[in-house]
């Protein structure tokens, strides 16, 4: 049932670049306190290369996205494609 649903989307390829950079994001969260899986920071890497909005009700994301240069996309705002979720200093706002 979820390969029906991940059919819908391209897969992206990988390269060296996006592994560097996943490791300095792991570097900069923990210099904040924040821990991050490799795969979670591979993520933010690929999608802060490729500017794509993040789609994901993962609890670490907005932590993430306090320190480092990705956007969410917020499912809930309804219509087709939702919107981006604010990061936090914007909710602040």
């Amino acid at each position: 049932m979820l390969r029906v649903h991940l059919a819908a989307f391209d897969n992206l390829p990988l390269v060296t670049p996006d592994y560097e950079q996943a490791a300095v994001f792991h570097n900069h969260c923990r210099d904040h306190g924040v821990t991050g899986t490799h795969i979670d920071l591979l993520i933010c890497a690929v999608a802060a290369r490729r500017r794509l909005a993040i789609f994901t009700t993962d609890r670490d994301f907005p932590r993430y996205a306090r320190y480092l240069p990705i956007r969410r996309h917020d499912p809930s705002a309804g219509g087709r494609h939702g919107r981006e979720a604010p990061s936090p200093s914007e909710k602040s706002s």
